[in-house]
């Protein structure tokens, strides 16, 4: 938890000393996101980002 996620909880009780990582879909993965004019635009294509970020 981040220190600002809870008044409650001091800076050291928020503190955490795991970081987990994941990876989602697969080589068959495609994702599409719809713009407000509902236009779409690649997120994802074959399991990859379809851009760079």
């Amino acid at each position: 938890m981040y220190s600002f996620c809870s008044v409650e909880r001091t800076t050291q009780e928020s503190r955490g000393f795991s970081h987990e990582r994941f990876k989602i879909g697969s080589a068959e993965l495609d994702i599409d996101g719809i713009l407000p004019d509902g236009s779409t635009e690649a997120v994802f294509r074959k399991g990859a980002w379809a851009f760079d970020i």
